[in-house]
């Protein structure tokens, strides 16, 4: 899966330890307050060209990174993705758990706002082209 690929890759890269402070899926209940979670969003199957339309040639990806920080630390939190963004754009070909990724794209970080416990949340939002599943 995508989003736990990515977050495997980002704790391999040091930017903190999966299942701890960099999750596969939205943040846990228990979570501290910084952390970074990855959530795969809905993607496409772009087809070949010539005789073998129906096959597909590589599927369209795409996943956000959410970067939470305490509530007095909104600049830790910015350069938290900020960092994750650097690891991640323009990676590829990379092959994680298997999957070839092609050329991940990210955004620049933006802010996405403060969660209900006032924490600030910042986030970049990716795609990719992966060898189909």
């Amino acid at each position: 899966m995508l989003d736990s690929d990515i977050a495997t890759y980002l704790a391999a890269q040091a930017l903190g330890t999966l299942d701890t402070d960099i999750f596969a899926s939205p943040f846990p209940f228990d979570a501290p307050d910084a952390a970074v979670c990855v959530a795969e969003r809905a993607g496409t199957a772009e087809g070949t060209f010539g005789a073998s339309l129906s096959a597909a040639a590589f599927d369209d990806a795409e996943f956000q990174v959410i970067a939470r920080g305490a509530r007095d630390a909104v600049g830790t939190s910015r350069t938290k993705i900020e960092n994750v963004r650097a690891k991640l754009h323009r990676l590829g070909p990379v092959t994680l758990s298997g999957v070839t990724y092609y050329d991940i794209r990210c955004s620049t970080p933006f802010f996405l706002r403060s969660d209900e416990e006032g924490r600030p949340l910042w986030c970049i939002n990716c795609q990719t082209e992966k060898a189909p599943s």
